[in-house]
């Protein structure tokens, strides 16, 4: 092979690893992790809302269930006291709400608590994002974007009451 051939090879090789942006350092799109599946995420104060999402079934309209983890990195005990939504539906809660400081609090699938979501049957359709606000004991009201899902796929197995 021929000097010519060889740099050519080479500049090839170097100019596409150099343009595939799989290595440019540490905010290569390659190296930033972001987190998986359909829920929201959002930190206020020191409280991290994980993962919040709602669930519904579209045989029962009109009701949803929060799938959400939180976790407390106070050392104060905190408590999840309401949810509501901008488009009028409130949710009730049954098990122990509180968020123990240094700990994390389950809602949901496979948690002894639970919050189910009533409102109409519109404000509550699967597959559409809805605006709800967590009302804390101890801290601020957090307002996010929620994605309302059916219960299937992951969600199977998720009753709606």
């Amino acid at each position: 092979m021929s000097r010519k051939r060889l740099a050519a090879a080479g500049l090839i090789i170097v100019t596409a690893i150099s343009l595939s942006g799989c290595a440019l350092g540490f905010d290569a799109a390659t190296n930033q992790q972001k987190p998986s599946g359909n829920g929201a995420n959002v930190t206020s104060g020191a409280l991290e809302i994980r993962n919040a999402t709602l669930v519904a079934d579209s045989t029962k309209p009109g009701k949803a269930v929060l799938i959400v983890t939180i976790y407390n990195k106070s050392e104060n005990a905190d408590a999840l006291v309401g949810l509501q939504g901008e488009s009028g539906f409130t949710g009730t809660s049954t098990g122990d709400l509180t968020i123990p400081a240094h700990q994390a609090m389950q809602v949901g699938f496979n948690s002894p608590n639970e919050v189910v979501v009533s409102g109409s049957a519109e404000s509550l359709a699967p597959g559409q994002f809805v605006t709800v606000t967590f009302a804390f004991q101890n801290t601020s009201a957090v307002t996010m974007s929620l994605l309302i899902a059916e219960n299937n796929g992951i969600y199977e197995g998720i009753t709606i009451p």
